[in-house]
This record gives structure tokens, sequence and C-alpha cells, in this order.
């Protein structure tokens, strides 16, 4: 039964991502930490956060680990916020989970060719 301020699906939801975490070998917050300065604009530290994390589930996919990032409803509760030591103006940007497959992986459809969704100008 869900508390204050919580619905059913905030439920299943948190249930769901603890079961994952569960079954990974690893988790990781993904966090932007932003320069106190804020030298360089929000688009541009978010958009490195993504390259990032588009590089560590591209070199853990070379070793054979699976990796899934997810965001959601508990990225800006406050108990995880301050379990993670973010400040103010940081954003945790979700969680990267890390695991080995339990079955070979099946790509369920092909993959696009870049013709049909890539424009050459």
């Amino acid at each position: 039964m869900a508390g204050q301020g919580e619905s059913e699906m905030t439920l299943t939801k948190a249930n769901k991502f603890k079961m994952i975490g569960e079954k990974s070998s690893a988790v990781i917050a993904i966090i932007m930490k932003r320069d106190e300065q804020e030298r360089l604009p929000l688009d541009e530290v978010l958009w490195a956060v993504a390259c990032a994390v588009q590089n560590i589930h591209l070199h853990a996919a070379s070793l054979n680990i699976g990796g899934y990032w997810s965001t959601g409803a508990m990225t800006i509760h406050p108990s995880i916020r301050k379990f993670l030591h973010i400040d103010e103006n940081d954003i945790h940007m979700g969680w990267f989970y890390l695991g080995r497959y339990t079955k070979e992986k099946i790509l369920i459809k092909s993959r696009m060719n870049e013709e049909d969704y890539v424009s050459w100008m």
C-alpha cells in the first residue's frame, strides 16, 4: 500500500529498480557536478556527462558486460541526494546498471541503415 505522497506507480517503479539493482554487478550513480564558476553552459556539461556514460556503455559492451542507463523519480528524491552528497547545483542524471548477461543476447530486430534516418547535406 502506498504511503503519504506516494503513488502505486511510484512504488512499482521503485521496486522494479530495486530488483534490477539486486541483479546487477554494479550500479553507478550518474551525477553532473556543476562547476561553481559555471564556466561552461549547462547544456554542454550535461552532454559531456551523456558522452561519458556512452563511453562506459561502449567499453562495457566490448567486455561482454551488459549496461543500462535509467532515470526516474528517485534521481531527485531528497534522501537520494543526501545519500550521494549532491550539492544544490548538481544534477543526478540517473543510474547505470552493469552486469553479465544470463544468456546470449539476441538482437530482437535488425538495426536500421543510416540512410533511413540520416540526411547528409
